[in-house]
C-alpha cells in the first residue's frame, strides 16, 4: 500500500471467523483514495458473506476517479444493499445477514473528503492532535452517547451497545428513505488523518487511547498494528478492522495582509462624512468673511462629537479591545477562514469544524449554521466581538436539530450563541464579559396562544455539570 494510507483487519481473541473486511486503494486516474470498513451481521456465514458482497459491489461501482463523490458513494451502498437482500431472500438460512459500512473518498488533490455511512462502524478525523468523531452511530446507545446522555465509558459497557437501527440488507430498498444513508463532505487539510474502524476497536479502547497511538511518531502500518494490539490486549471480543488515510500535502502559506495605518491626528480629513463641509455651496464670495465664525463653530462641534464617539467606543466594556489583538470592522483573515470552513461542508448530517490550533478570532458578523447536525470541536479558540459589532457570535437556524460545541470561549458579545428552539450540548465553553451567553428564540406556530412564558430560565450551579 502507499505510504499515506493503510488498512488492516484481525480476527480478535474471541471469534473463530472474521466478518470484517476493508478497502484501501487509489482510484485510477487521480489523487483520490477509496477507503472502507465493513462489519458483517447475521451469524457465522451470513455476516461474512454480506461483507464480501458489499466489498465486491463497492469495488465494481467505484474504480476510477469520481467527479461527483457523494452520488457515487450513495449509489454503491444502494446497490450493495439490493444484492445482500436478494441473497438473503434466496437463502433462508441467511435470513439475518446484513452488514454495516463506512465508505470514504479522500481527495488529496482537492483537500476534501466525502463519506457515506450506515450502522456503527466509525469515521474519525485527526487534526492537530485532536480526534473528532465524524460519523454517527445508528443505534440507541450511540444516540445517547452523542447527545451527552451517556459518557463514552458508560456507552462502551452498555449491554445494548451492539444493537443497530440501520444496516445494509435490513430492507429491500434504502433509497426511498432520504436520510437512511448518512453522507457529507468536509475539508481534508494537509496534515489531517482519517481513521475508519469497526466497533471491535471502539468497544475495546476509548478515544484517548486511540489518539495516543495515532499521534505517536510511527508509520501508518505501525499505528494500525498498535491499534489492533491495544484492542486485543483489552479483550479482543470482536473482529477488529482499521483503515488510516493521511493527507501528506504541504500546507500552503497564507498571503500576508497589509495592516491598516492608524491615523495619528484628528484633522478635518478624519471627520466623519456627515460633518464635512462643501465650502463651494456656501453664500457668494462677497459674504465669505461673514461665514468664518459659523464655520469655526461647526468644525469645533464636529470634532467634539467625533472625539466623544471615540471615547465611547474605547470605554464601552462590550467593545473593549483585547491586548495584543488589532480590532477592525473589516473581516480579518481568521474570520474569513473560519466562515469558509463552516460553509465548505455540504450534506445534511454532519459538520465538523476544527481550527488548526487554539487562537483568537475576532468576529465582525455572525457565523450562521444551517446543517441538520453540527458538532464543533473548537480547540480552545477564543471568539472576540469586534468593537463595532453588537450581534451574536453564532446563529443556529431552525434547521439544526443536534448541536454540540466543545472547547470555546465567546468574549465581549451581547449574545454568544443564538438558538431557535433547539437544545445544545456544551463542553468546556465560557462566555467572559458577554451579556447573554445563550439566547433561545421561541418558535410559535400560526395558532392562537394564551398563557405565560417565563422571561428567564434559571439554573442552580449544583444542577449543571461544569468544568472548574
Amino acid at each position: 500500500m502507499a505510504d499515506y494510507f493503510f488498512g488492516i483487519t484481525d480476527i480478535g481473541r474471541k471469534r473463530t471467523n472474521n466478518e470484517d473486511c476493508f478497502i484501501a486503494e487509489n482510484l485510477a486516474g487521480g489523487s483520490q483514495v477509496l477507503a472502507c470498513v465493513i462489519d458483517g451481521v447475521g451469524g457465522y456465514e451470513g455476516g461474512e458473506q454480506a461483507s464480501a458482497i458489499a466489498r465486491e459491489t463497492i469495488l465494481q461501482g467505484i474504480s476510477n476517479e469520481i467527479t461527483e463523490p457523494i452520488d457515487a458513494l450513495k449509489q454503491a451502498l444502494i446497490s450493495a444493499n439490493e444484492k445482500i437482500f436478494v441473497e438473503k431472500s434466496n437463502n433462508p438460512e441467511h435470513n439475518k445477514m446484513a452488514c454495516v459500512v463506512t465508505l470514504v473518498i479522500a481527495d488529496t488533490g482537492r483537500n476534501k473528503f466525502y463519506y457515506a455511512h450506515v450502522g456503527d462502524t466509525r469515521l474519525y478525523l485527526l487534526r492537530d492532535n485532536t480526534l473528532v468523531k465524524i460519523s454517527s452511530d445508528h443505534s440507541a446507545v450511540g444516540y445517547l452517547e452523542e447527545s451527552g446522555r451517556l459518557t463514552e465509558e458508560a456507552a462502551m459497557r452498555h449491554p445494548r451497545r451492539n444493537e443497530i437501527s440501520k444496516a445494509l440488507g435490513f430492507q429491500p430498498s434504502i433509497d426511498v428513505q432520504s436520510d437512511f444513508i448518512e453522507t457529507s463532505e468536509s475539508p481534508f487539510l494537509p496534515g489531517d488523518t482519517l481513521i475508519l474502524c469497526s466497533d471491535g476497536l471502539t468497544d475495546m479502547i476509548n478515544n484517548e487511547a486511540i489518539s495516543a497511538i495515532l499521534n505517536s511518531a510511527a508509520t501508518l502500518e505501525e499505528k494500525g498494528s498498535r491499534l489492533i494490539k491495544a484492542a486485543n490486549d483489552a479483550g479482543g471480543n470482536d473482529n477488529i478492522t482499521v483503515v488510516i488515510v493521511q493527507n501528506n500535502n504541504k500546507p500552503q502559506p497564507l498571503e500576508a495582509t497589509k495592516p491598516q495605518q492608524k491615523k495619528e491626528n484628528h484633522s478635518a480629513a478624519s471627520i466623519p462624512p456627515e460633518t464635512k463641509l462643501d465650502i463651494t455651496s456656501q453664500a457668494p464670495k462677497t459674504n465669505k468673511n461673514n461665514l468664518i465664525v459659523p464655520l469655526l463653530i461647526f468644525l469645533i462641534l464636529g470634532l467634539g462629537s467625533f472625539s466623544g464617539w471615540l471615547w465611547y467606543k474605547k470605554n464601552n466594556p462590550l467593545n473593549s479591545e483585547v491586548p495584543g489583538n488589532k480590532i477592525t470592522s473589516q473581516k480579518n483573515e481568521d474570520e474569513r477562514s473560519f466562515a469558509v470552513m463552516v460553509n465548505d461542508t455540504t450534506g445534511s448530517t454532519n459538520q465538523i469544524i476544527t481550527p488548526g490550533s487554539a487562537k483568537n478570532i475576532i468576529l465582525s458578523d455572525a457565523i450562521h449554521f444551517t446543517h441538520d447536525t453540527v458538532r464543533l470541536n473548537l480547540n480552545h479558540t477564543l471568539f472576540i466581538a469586534d468593537s463595532a459589532y453588537n450581534g451574536p457570535a453564532f446563529i443556529f437556524s431552525h434547521q439544526c436539530r443536534y448541536i454540540s460545541i466543545s472547547k470555546a470561549s465567546f468574549k465581549n458579545f451581547t449574545t454568544g450563541i443564538q438558538l431557535n428552539g433547539q437544545e445544545i450540548h456544551l463542553d468546556s465553553v465560557s462566555f467572559p464579559n458577554t451579556i447573554s451567553g445563550i439566547q433561545q428564540n421561541i418558535i410559535l406556530s400560526d395558532s392562537i396562544f394564551s398563557g405565560r412564558i417565563p422571561a428567564v430560565l434559571f439554573f442552580r450551579n449544583d444542577s449543571i455539570y461544569t468544568h472548574k
